[in-house]
């Protein structure tokens, strides 16, 4: 993980004893995807097609960095156009 991305705090350790992997927000995920957060909003939704994967947190939209990599992972080398936007 990128340190500008490690969280301020350690990871939480869910009953399990297994780490839970830390959540990042909009903006850290715009820097992951080397796009504006404006456009990480807009393909966080459930009518842009092939979403970015994300959790609502209340109000809050945040995302997992292992699901972003493996969702750009699927999309790169022209496999798959992006999702067009709605």
């Amino acid at each position: 993980m990128n340190r500008a991305l490690e969280p301020l705090y350690p990871r939480a350790v869910d009953s399990d004893k297994t780490e839970v992997e830390p959540l990042i927000t909009a903006d850290e995920a715009a820097e992951l995807l080397n796009v504006a957060p404006s456009w990480v909003y807009q393909h966080a939704r459930p009518k842009a097609g092939d979403a970015l994967p994300y959790i609502k947190v209340g109000r809050y939209t945040r995302f997992r960095e292992s699901e972003l990599r493996e969702w750009l992972s699927r999309h790169q080398g022209g496999d798959r156009p992006l999702p067009k936007r709605p």
